[in-house]
């Protein structure tokens, strides 16, 4: 069993199109039924819709139990549950994709669908899945929508953190970037955690997805730089496409890349 988690807008489609193409691959790529019972169980704190997560857990079991081939459930919210889905699945293997801050950011700015959940639930209690933590809880409704995602990605990449650490031997980490620049380099990657044999696939990342964060204004690039380096991820700043290339120079690159 496969799961591809991670924080919307940041590649998991594109990952889980191009393992689709594995011949011993079968793709549920946000198949309505588990998606969606995932999901809300996830963005109402695993609150509600309770029965309807374990319904769907089972049936992916199933699935997986009858299935000649590996099915991959791209359900990227999956991230905060694995500690629920680990009780059916102890053997199942985990690929986060990871997409710079700013880059995941501007695209969550052009996306209807990201507003949706901040009008849907509530603003004022503590919420991973949507950023909201102790620190910015009172005043997060009030935060710009840029600001918003840079908490969400933040929080998102603390609960990647974590699970990689916890199974440093089922959660793999992927760089989006690499998955576009270095498609065959970043996918021998995968395909050797996964344990499958290598493939050419025809989907292909587009160059143009990694110019999206040119969209952001000066003042939004440092909103989100601010937030960076206060949730202790200064090492993404780098990637601020305000900065001088001199300055990029001089800041640590991420290290949990490909781990």
């Amino acid at each position: 069993m496969i799961f591809i988690g991670g924080m919307g807008r940041s590649g998991t489609h594109y990952l889980g199109r191009t393992l689709g193409e594995h011949p011993d691959v079968k793709l549920r790529l946000e198949s309505k039924f588990t998606f969606w019972s995932i999901t809300n169980h996830v963005a109402h704190n695993e609150n509600k819709n309770r029965a309807r997560f374990w319904i769907a857990a089972v049936y992916l079991k199933l699935l997986a139990s009858t299935n000649s081939r590996l099915i991959c459930e791209k359900t990227h919210p999956s991230i905060w549950v694995k500690h629920k889905l680990d009780r059916l699945f102890p053997k199942a293997l985990w690929v986060c994709v990871i997409r710079d801050p700013y880059q995941a950011v501007a695209s969550m700015k052009k996306h209807r669908g990201v507003q949706k959940w901040y009008d849907r639930l509530p603003q004022d209690t503590l919420n991973p899945f949507l950023g909201i933590n102790a620190e910015n809880r009172r005043r997060f409704k009030h935060l710009t929508l840029v600001e918003k995602g840079a908490y969400k990605w933040l929080s998102h990449m603390n609960q990647m953190d974590k699970i990689h650490q916890n199974a440093p031997d089922q959660v793999l980490l992927i760089n989006f970037d690499d998955l576009v620049n270095d498609q065959m380099g970043a996918l021998g990657t995968v395909f050797q955690f996964l344990g499958l044999d290598p493939i050419s696939p025809d989907e292909q990342g587009e160059s143009s997805t990694l110019e999206k964060k040119k969209s952001l204004s000066e003042d939004e690039c440092w909103a989100i730089s601010n937030i960076l380096i206060a949730g202790n991820r200064r090492e993404w700043t780098k990637f601020n496409p305000c900065l001088s290339e001199e300055k990029t120079q001089t800041i640590e690159a991420p290290s949990s890349i490909h781990s």
